[in-house]
């Protein structure tokens, strides 16, 4: 939730855990009820789609897989919105519970420690604010 990555990814500083899916045509946060509506209010992006878990969890409390709620969360995730049989890359970040419980439903995750590369190079406007922001330090 204050993983930097993730607030690169979506743009909205986000307080409660949620998962954030990139299909590469699509991309999706998936969000409880009240961070739902705090994006939607403050999401300046249209290239993501928000999806509100309460329906999605309704569903997933009914499988009676073992495994916790968000561990089945998870694999409900990849399973409906990645094909099974393609390698999932996750950042380093994902807990090792919920790795370890996709893995044994034979999901093929590669970690990346560098989950957005493109956030190494800087545009312009950031160079910017960066200037900004170490002109204030030094006074």
């Amino acid at each position: 939730t204050k993983n930097s990555d993730m607030y690169y990814a979506v743009g909205v500083d986000i307080a409660d855990p949620f998962f954030y899916i990139d299909t590469g045509q699509k991309k999706y946060v998936f969000l409880d009820q009240r961070e739902y509506w705090v994006f939607l209010d403050k999401n300046k992006r249209d290239d993501i789609n928000a999806v509100l878990l309460s329906d999605i969890l309704k569903e997933v409390e009914k499988n009676k897989i073992a495994g916790t709620l968000v561990q089945k969360l998870a694999l409900h995730l990849i399973s409906n919105y990645f094909s099974i049989n393609k390698e999932i890359t996750v950042s380093v970040e994902l807990p090792l519970d919920i790795a370890d419980y996709l893995r044994g439903h034979s999901i093929k995750l590669k970690i990346e420690i560098d989950i957005f590369p493109s956030r190494k190079i800087k545009t312009p406007s950031e160079i910017d604010m960066i200037r900004q922001n170490v002109k204030k330090l030094k006074k």
